[in-house]
């Protein structure tokens, strides 16, 4: 627990620079951490937080025509999150989502959410 941990002058060494990772940094210098080394084994940060920008110029078989998420797409549990205030502070835009009218595909075919759940029952 960094809350009552004191850091002032310590170099701290971080693994994974994803969402925990570089939170982790932000809290060991808020802590008086001296300095603070994140190390990240791809060639980007951000963890399971990934878009795929536009790469349609490329001409290669993985282009879209606009930019893809990847991977982790929803915020569980908003009002107790630490991402709730980076996203208001950052204006990011976001939607609930209504599972009620969602669309759900299994093997290529648009099934409700009954039909999912009636299925699942059986």
């Amino acid at each position: 627990n960094l809350i009552n941990l004191s850091l002032t002058n310590k170099s701290v060494i971080i693994i994974g620079a994803g969402f925990a990772g570089l939170s982790a940094a932000q809290r060991c210098l808020e802590n008086g951490a001296s300095s603070v080394i994140i190390l990240e084994a791809r060639n980007r940060i951000g963890g399971r937080v990934w878009t795929l920008e536009n790469n349609n110029n490329n001409n290669n078989d993985n282009s879209f025509p606009f930019p893809i998420d990847l991977g982790a797409q929803w915020i569980h549990g908003s009002k107790n999150s630490p991402l709730t205030p980076i996203v208001i502070n950052n204006n990011i835009i976001t939607n609930e989502t209504n599972y009620d009218n969602a669309n759900y595909y299994q093997n290529g075919n648009q099934k409700s959410n009954l039909q999912l759940q009636q299925e699942q029952s059986i």
